[in-house]
């Protein structure tokens, strides 16, 4: 077998592949035990027949094309693996020449992983770790955060007064458009915190000021589609009308919260980990300027494969977090006037700065020789499994380790650059 391998522009290779009749006979035997095997020869067991019948019974055309075929498939990933070529897509074959007894030639253009050219990476992280922030916590944060705590503790507690700001309100209602009753527009003890709660524009005030046992009919625009928006008949019977009542934040209301010693003790705790979060967001901050820096000066030729399948992987992400929400893409789509291939496209950029990371992750990682030992990631995948349970296939597994690897080396990485 001889063979060329020719560049192309958009990371492609053309592979030109010349195989001789002599080294096509294995492929030929092959050939000719699967065509007696689906098309079983009178007097043989299917597979069985002797290779002189077999060419009788098919002909030297159908049985030479049979055997390119097999020449191809063998001989493509031979050199594929050989050459330590990283494909990222089936190969385009075009035959050349397929003449019965003479050498076949064919040319296969394939799309592969393409090498990325990089900046001075450990330069651009330490310029930019220059404008890591210092993290500071103020008393506001900390008394927004123990009042949040504090409304989670509350109590209900039914009144009969009028409902003003902070009640809740628990209604039943029903919208019509155009006098039709929408399934989509009904609940029953629905509860709203007047303030609080994100509901229809207008619906809160229409339910300030009632008290239990009211019926109201009023009517709110809401929106269709981007565009569009019809306005809505509400029916509303007011069920119960509910006063917060906030618990005292003292030294038994912390301890109530789990092992803290005192009142004091609370705000220290929630101080630390408002810190720990902030310190959290700035370091994320930080990496993705980083490793986004260095995409963009880096040099790459992305294959537009690479960016069809991130944008698809992208969309099917999005989907799946309508569909968990109770929500339908088909609904999305209408809503926002546009179609599948509108969304992809807007998505490109993103797409493209997304691929940009995992490569530039990915050579670092390579540079700096990077390696994952079995022990880091068995305590990663033991950590995994205590939260989310132990009942996985051994697939499931195997694509676990497969993400707390890449997950490691990328820790490390990001380590490296933070030196």
């Amino acid at each position: 077998m001889q063979y060329k391998i020719n560049d192309k522009p958009k990371s492609k290779k053309e592979i030109e592949v010349t195989i001789s009749p002599k080294a096509m006979e294995n492929c030929m035997i092959r050939a000719a035990e699967k065509l007696c095997s689906e098309s079983p020869i009178k007097g043989f067991r299917p597979g069985k027949a002797p290779f002189n019948i077999v060419k009788k019974t098919f002909g030297d055309t159908k049985l030479w094309n049979e055997g390119c075929y097999d020449a191809i498939n063998k001989s493509y990933f031979k050199i594929i693996e050989k050459e330590g070529i990283e494909v990222i897509s089936p190969p385009q074959v075009e035959i050349v020449k397929m003449v019965v007894n003479e050498p076949l030639e064919y040319k296969a253009t394939v799309e592969f992983l393409p090498e990325i050219q990089l900046p001075d990476y450990k330069k651009i992280a330490k310029d930019i770790l220059k404008d890591k922030k210092e993290v500071k916590v103020s008393a506001k944060e900390v008394e927004n955060t123990l009042k949040s705590i504090q409304k989670s503790r509350a109590k209900t507690v039914r009144v009969t007064r009028k409902s003003k700001k902070g009640d809740e309100v628990v209604i039943n209602f029903q919208g019509k458009i155009d006098g039709v009753a929408q399934e989509s527009l009904k609940a029953e003890a629905f509860p709203i915190i007047i303030g609080e709660t994100q509901f229809i524009d207008g619906f809160e005030k229409e339910i300030t000021d009632v008290k239990e046992g009211e019926k109201k009919i009023f009517s709110v625009e809401i929106p269709i589609t981007e565009n569009e928006k019809k306005r809505v008949e509400f029916e509303v019977d007011i069920i119960s009308v509910n006063e917060k009542e906030l618990p005292k934040i003292d030294d038994d209301f912390a301890k109530s919260l789990g092992e803290f010693k005192d009142a004091k003790d609370l705000k220290i705790k929630i101080e630390e980990n408002i810190k720990l979060e902030k310190e959290n967001k700035e370091q994320e901050s930080i990496r993705i300027k980083i490793i986004e820096e260095i995409g963009n000066k880096s040099n790459v030729d992305l294959p537009e494969i690479l960016i069809e399948k991130e944008t698809e992987y992208m969309l099917q992400e999005f989907k799946a977090q309508i569909t968990q929400s109770g929500g339908s893409f088909e609904d999305y789509l209408k809503r926002i006037n546009k179609k599948e291939e509108d969304i992809k496209k807007e998505w490109t950029p993103q797409a493209k700065k997304r691929i940009m990371v995992s490569l530039v992750l990915q050579k670092i990682g390579e540079l700096e020789k990077i390696k994952i030992n079995p022990e880091e990631i068995e305590t990663e995948l033991n950590l995994y499994l205590s939260r989310f349970g132990n009942e996985l296939k051994d697939t499931e597994i195997d694509n676990i380790k497969i993400h707390i690897s890449n997950m490691l080396k990328n820790r490390k990485v990001f380590e490296i650059l933070e030196k």
